[in-house]
């Protein structure tokens, strides 16, 4: 994001010293580009993660409370499609591969539930997040009563606390353990994305990494001109170094660097 730094006069159309224009005031505005997508997983595709006990992807069968497909397209990771999780069960988890936060904040996780629990005093079911190869933190656990969703539904959790900056965060759902009588479907779920705000994206045009885009770009790019691939002066990426691209960095050309931040005050 960027602070820019403004001043504010404020006239009322009078005379000083009861009127007029006012002294000049600090204005700060912050322009950020928001949060955006770090990983996503469709489930159109099998993630290949690690599935233990009657975790599995595929398409639900729509048996014993369980949905009949994904919330987009036919696919889900579950726990036992063909119906509901059984009695008297250990815990058993899906754990997602290593995803990389490093550069990112307020980071979250978003996915699509379909889930059927039975009170908490007897089944439990809950969400958890590793980082960096420690232990896994509940971010979310079923309390209270029996559960059963008949819709798809739209979870976020927060989970910057633990995976802001982080480069090897993991995702898991667990089902279990099971009292010895009364079942539901579990847990299926679709969609599953992970989003942050970049905490240093890149400025197009900017080849030397300090936040602008100026003269200095310019020697870069005029000293690798001509054939060039994957120069990183290869803007448009041609695989040559030319009046195009030349053309491109002058269009992303600035005065004001992007990452640190700054204000200022015009003085009375």
């Amino acid at each position: 994001k960027n602070n820019l730094g403004p001043n504010l006069i404020v006239d009322d159309g009078g005379d000083a010293p009861d009127g007029g224009e006012s002294a000049p005031a600090e204005v700060d505005i912050i322009v950020s580009s928001g949060p955006e997508l770090i990983v996503g997983f469709t489930m159109d595709e099998d993630p290949n993660w690690e599935y233990d006990g009657e975790w599995a992807f595929g398409q639900p069968l729509g048996s014993g409370g369980d949905p009949s497909s994904g919330a987009t397209g036919n696919n889900v990771i579950g726990y036992n499609l063909s119906g509901q999780y059984a009695n008297n069960i250990p815990e058993f988890s899906v754990t997602s591969g290593s995803i990389d936060c490093s550069n990112f904040t307020d980071v979250q996780v978003n996915f699509q539930r379909w889930l059927g629990i039975e009170s908490s005093s007897y089944d439990q079911a809950r969400f958890s997040v590793s980082v960096d190869g420690g232990d896994f933190v509940t971010i979310w656990s079923h309390t209270g009563g029996s559960l059963q969703d008949s819709s798809w539904q739209t979870i976020e959790y927060d989970i910057s606390d633990v995976a802001d900056g982080s480069s090897n965060i993991r995702l898991r759902w667990v089902m279990g353990t099971t009292d010895s009588s009364v079942t539901y479907c579990g847990w299926n779920i679709d969609d599953v994305e992970v989003i942050g705000v970049n905490s240093s994206p890149s400025v197009p045009g900017d080849l030397n990494g300090d936040g602008f885009v100026n003269g200095a770009d310019v020697g870069i790019l005029l000293s690798a001109w001509g054939d060039c691939d994957t120069c990183p002066a290869d803007l448009n990426g041609d695989g040559k170094v030319d009046g195009e691209d030349f053309g491109l960095l002058l269009s992303y050309w600035t005065s004001i660097p992007f990452a640190p931040s700054y204000s200022s005050t015009t003085p009375e």
